[in-house]
């Protein structure tokens, strides 16, 4: 083969390979694109739902008081009464309605430690993908020229991304925060709840 042939086989086989590499190159930057666009609406989603949450687990925490107060209340009025018969069923009464309140502030904490979970769930797979896709929209950055497209997706997702981590915070100190007072609750309800079935007798 001549030399001119070899060479025009040359710059065909090269022109095929730049053409397939910058065809890789664009499939892999548009799925890249499509997936910060698709992480950063549940990112946003997710902060935005956070103020309602806070509000949410607040009520969780004046629901445990709350369970508390009414049982203290309840006590005192049982070991107010005095005698046996009527008396007695009386007592009888308020313990069990006492023991009623009881089972009811456990469903309440069972179904907080249920959301306590998914929170935990959603919050660290959101952030292990933010965390990558920010290192591969920094390296992507490094290896291509500016990009419009690129560079407010990015950015985008980089701002979506330090409020999710704020808000997260935030949800996580309540969170542990609603539990260290269902520990301090739970304990007293089952003092009182204690109290009251010797009271019965």
């Amino acid at each position: 083969m001549s030399r001119p042939l070899r060479e025009r086989g040359r710059q065909i086989i090269d022109a095929r390979t730049k053409r397939e590499t910058a065809e890789r190159e664009a499939k892999f930057k548009a799925e890249f694109l499509d997936h910060v666009r698709n992480l950063t609406r549940p990112i946003e989603t997710f902060s935005r739902a956070a103020d309602a949450d806070l509000k949410a687990l607040v009520s969780y925490e004046q629901r445990f008081r709350t369970f508390t107060a009414r049982m203290r209340s309840a006590l005192d009025r049982e070991e107010a009464i005095l005698g046996d018969g009527q008396a007695s069923l009386a007592r009888g009464r308020i313990a069990l309605s006492m023991g009623q309140a009881s089972m009811t502030a456990n469903n309440d904490h069972m179904i907080f430690a249920s959301e306590f979970q998914r929170f935990q769930n959603a919050y660290k797979s959101l952030q292990r993908d933010s965390v990558d896709t920010a290192q591969g929209c920094h390296r992507a950055g490094a290896r291509t020229a500016a990009n419009d497209e690129y560079d407010s997706l990015c950015l985008a997702l980089l701002n979506s991304a330090n409020r999710f981590r704020e808000r997260a915070a935030a949800l996580q100190g309540a969170f542990e925060r609603v539990e260290k007072t269902w520990q301090s609750e739970h304990s007293e309800q089952a003092s009182l709840l204690q109290a009251s079935q010797s009271a019965v007798r």
